[in-house]
């Protein structure tokens, strides 16, 4: 049976399809829109409903009634942000009143307004990194430059003093990417997930001291309140630092990748305007769709195609496939960076769970590529792009290049 949640498809991920198995996806979505797959890894659970169309995706996203996210959001039997599988609680796994409790305690500090004043100072520090890797003419796009801007952004917005922000970072990819690169040495998810939640509060502690105008800061007085408990600052912590760091280092790596092999999209690019790199972030973050899956929990009997998924059983959105539905996407397999409109669904599909750093992802590629593009005349890619072991994330581990300066 296919599937498509087998970690090892994408680590050995074939380059001309940037690491994704769309042959797998189109036969999903073509002869088995709705399927049950076991899953096999001992990390895992047992098994999931797999929906790979795009409109499936769509009416689970945005169903939290009928599709709960308390039991995870990944298929690991130990959740990082969830209570009932061991982890911390967070709003990305939970529904109702308290996702809105918690959603509202951070919301306000990821509007596009309050985004948008960072973008001085993050153009900043994407043209020092720029300038730093590009003077090395051969360099690791992910290690010497993808990485950086999204844990800095993140990190400061969390109150991260900079001399801890490697830390975190540390921690974050072993937390997040289950690949043996980042648990070599001796490294395990329970170690990381302990340093993580004991500098939480270390990191309370100190804006407790001395605040700032950041989100732990904020949340220090209601910690130990009806609006936040500890665990939850705990699980806060966790959610925003990992999904800030690793999503958005894999957008832009990819999109880099993405452009290098579309030259005519990266010749268009080059000489875009504003509004048109808007658009083209869009179709980027479609093309790279960092997060492969998410699960929920039926919580009654549901149907799809025929195909009645049980109440209490695992249905996994599979962003990946949906993002690259013919039925939505003419030419889903080519990169359009004039694609409008365009429903991808990398963020989520628009309901309650709906990213909420989403707009930091976009505006962080952008800055990223600009000043990239800026300082570039040529880029060519020397070695094979290498893939994470990891079915929740797509993360790009390495990709070698070199460079000409402009």
């Amino acid at each position: 049976m296919l599937n498509p949640l087998d970690p090892t498809l994408y680590k050995s991920g074939d380059p001309t399809t940037y690491g994704y198995p769309w042959d797998m996806y189109r036969r999903l979505r073509a002869d088995h829109p709705c399927v049950r797959v076991e899953l096999g890894p001992p990390e895992f659970v047992d098994s999931t409903w797999i929906l790979s169309r795009h409109a499936d995706v769509v009416t689970v996203d945005r169903d939290a009634q009928l599709f709960t996210s308390r039991a995870g959001h990944t298929h690991r039997r130990v959740e990082l942000t969830s209570e009932e599988t061991e982890g911390m609680p967070s709003m990305i796994t939970m529904d109702g009143p308290d996702h809105s409790r918690l959603r509202k305690l951070v919301s306000k500090t990821f509007t596009p307004r309050v985004i948008k004043a960072f973008e001085a100072e993050y153009r900043a520090l994407a043209t020092e990194l720029v300038s730093r890797a590009v003077g090395m003419e051969r360099f690791d796009l992910i290690d010497d430059l993808a990485v950086d801007l999204p844990a800095y952004a993140i990190c400061k917005l969390l109150g991260v003093p900079t001399g801890d922000r490697r830390r975190v970072v540390d921690w974050t990819n072993t937390l997040v990417v289950r690949d043996e690169e980042f648990t070599a040495g001796g490294r395990t998810v329970e170690d990381a997930m302990q340093s993580l939640g004991e500098y939480a509060l270390e990191l309370a502690e100190l804006r407790r001291r001395e605040p700032g105008d950041d989100v732990v800061s904020a949340l220090v007085p209601k910690i130990g309140t009806p609006e936040l408990s500890e665990n939850e600052y705990v699980g806060m912590v966790f959610l925003l630092a990992a999904a800030g760091n690793e999503t958005t280092r894999t957008n832009i790596g990819h999109s880099v990748y993405a452009l290098l092999r579309n030259p005519d999209q990266l010749r268009f690019l080059r000489s875009a305007s504003e509004e048109q790199w808007d658009v083209a972030v869009e179709e980027l973050t479609r093309f790279a769709t960092p997060v492969i899956a998410f699960r929920r929990i039926a919580t009654e009997d549901v149907e799809f195609h025929g195909i009645t998924v049980p109440r209490g059983e695992s249905v996994t959105m599979l962003f990946a496939s949906a993002n690259y539905d013919e039925s939505v996407f003419a030419d889903p397999e080519e990169l359009d960076l004039r694609r409008s409109p365009n429903p991808q669904v990398s963020f989520g599909a628009g309901g309650r769970h709906f990213c909420v750093g989403s707009h930091l992802a976009r505006l962080e590629t952008k800055v990223m590529l600009q000043e990239l593009l800026a300082r570039v005349e040529e880029m060519e890619i020397i070695g094979e792009p290498v893939y994470a072991r990891d079915s929740t994330i797509r993360g790009l581990l390495h990709l070698p290049v070199s460079v000409t300066p402009r």
